[in-house]
């Protein structure tokens, strides 16, 4: 079997069916030139593949194909002369169902694994082509075929290397970020980084590029081994892996990690000095606030005592809001007393509530039960409910406009409003309620009675909800 030519873009040779007796060789016109080449990059190898495969096994072929060429030279001498091919050996419908086999195949290939191989392309056109087809339409698609096979090769292996090289720089950057100590952080980096760098090399990086991308690696380790020292409470180990790695930071990072440091500095002068105040006042959270700000007047550096200070007020918010709730807490076991002693019992166990707040929690208590306690005006507790401060809500059960449960009710919620956790449900609750009231035709009287009954009813917005739809069974009954 003739050898399959390989072609080369903008050059001429001399095909298989040209005459080698005439006095010169006939030379493919212009208009001839290889069409292969214009549709796709036609591999050597896929060539080189086709041949082996067309050898093999078929020497004994190679006569046969002789002499049915020599036949057909002879039957067409003609046509021979002026063609510079040997006549295609697919008709164009027989073309045409390869064609059509040749792109189910690749479908079926793609919808199995994914991708398409180019050597799934190559066994099939070794098993159907020869080289009196290289000029087909279905060699051409084959060609075609395989050139977008092959891109998408090399695209996947260099997404793997990608992938691979992305993989190893976060499992340097993870790892060396954890080292305790900047004398362990440049020993793990000394000896991992060269083969990170190596790889990249490999992956096509040229050398400039691959330092660079290598040093930005080092810096990311050695910034985030000083984020993770800092969120540990480790300044000290902060500090000394800063220092040693700080001019090899870009200056962005630099001033981050600098401000993270001086951030931590002053936080942990305020917690040291929060603590001291409990021991050198009597625990109110104003009290020791105010002790630890005298003591911060002293230092010279202004941005480290205005970041301490503002420290020092979110620890006493937080310590406010702590006792806020604690006696929240106290109000909301009163207001569930089963009786009257009980609610003595529970007065005189508690520790959170002011002395000032005792008197009238004590009245409060022996009235919780008392059959001539008074009996609330719903539109007035809905309104303390949501604004009332400590003297609005004495006034009102002084006055007899609120029960002594109602009184306990408001004083909870009163307290979590001071510390900084209102009840926002409960006021869309009731804005809810004054738009079924509205739908429904209901008196006004009406809906703060419905208000009044569902938030004395529970503490919880899923709670307040059941009790809801039992009050509008109720008025829809």
């Amino acid at each position: 079997m003739p050898i399959i030519p390989t072609y080369q873009r903008q050059e001429r040779y001399r095909a298989p069916g040209v005459q080698l007796t005439s006095g010169a060789p006939q030379r493919i016109p212009a208009a001839y030139e290889n069409t292969l080449q214009e549709f796709g990059r036609l591999s050597k190898d896929a060539l080189d593949y086709l041949e082996k495969k067309k050898k093999k096994g078929n020497k004994e072929g190679d006569g046969q194909a002789s002499a049915q060429s020599k036949k057909t030279a002879d039957s067409k001498t003609s046509q021979a002369e002026a063609l510079p091919f040997e006549a295609p050996a697919f008709s164009p419908d027989e073309n045409l169902q390869i064609r059509t086999e040749l792109l189910d195949a690749v479908r079926s290939e793609v919808n199995e694994k994914g991708a398409l191989a180019s050597s799934s392309l190559d066994e099939f056109a070794a098993s159907r082509f020869s080289e009196a087809d290289a000029e087909t339409p279905a060699a051409r698609d084959y060609m075609m075929l395989r050139a977008a096979a092959r891109e998408e090769e090399k695209s996947a292996v260099d997404r793997e290397r990608a992938r691979r090289a992305s993989q190893e720089e976060k499992l340097v950057r993870g790892i060396g970020a954890l080292a305790p100590t900047p004398q362990a952080l440049e020993a793990y980096l000394s000896a991992q980084l060269p083969a990170y760098e190596q790889r990249l090399a490999e992956n096509g990086a040229p050398q400039a590029e691959a330092r660079l991308q290598t040093a930005s690696v080092r810096a990311q380790t050695a910034a985030e081994c000083v984020r993770r020292q800092l969120a540990a409470g480790n300044r000290a180990a902060a500090q000394a892996v800063f220092g040693r790695y700080a001019r090899e930071l870009p200056e962005a990072v630099r001033e981050e990690c600098a401000q993270k440091i001086r951030f931590s500095a002053a936080s942990s002068r305020a917690k040291d000095l929060w603590r001291q105040s409990a021991l050198q006042t009597d625990g109110t959270p104003q009290a020791r606030e105010s002790w630890a700000r005298e003591r911060l007047e002293t230092e010279k550096d202004g941005e480290m005592k205005e970041t301490a200070l503002s420290a020092l007020r979110a620890l006493g918010a937080a310590a406010r809001a702590d006792v806020h709730a604690k006696q929240a807490q106290v109000y909301r076991s009163l207001a569930s007393a089963t009786d009257g002693e009980e609610a003595q019992r529970m007065l005189t166990a508690q520790q959170a509530l002011q002395p000032a707040e005792l008197p009238l929690a004590r009245r409060a208590a022996r009235e919780l039960f008392s059959a001539s306690g008074a009996v609330s005006d719903p539109q007035t507790f809905n309104r303390l409910y949501f604004s009332a401060g400590e003297k609005d809500n004495a006034r009102a059960f002084a006055k007899g406009r609120i029960s002594a449960r109602d009184y306990f009710a408001l004083e909870a919620a009163r307290h979590l409003r001071e510390g900084g956790r209102p009840d926002p449900d409960a006021g869309f609750l009731c804005r809810g309620i004054d738009l079924w009231r509205e739908k429904k035709g209901l008196s006004q009287e009406d809906a703060e009675r419905v208000k009044h009954a569902v938030l004395t009813s529970a503490d919880g917005t899923q709670e307040r909800l059941a009790a809801l739809e039992r009050v509008k069974s109720l008025l829809d009954f």
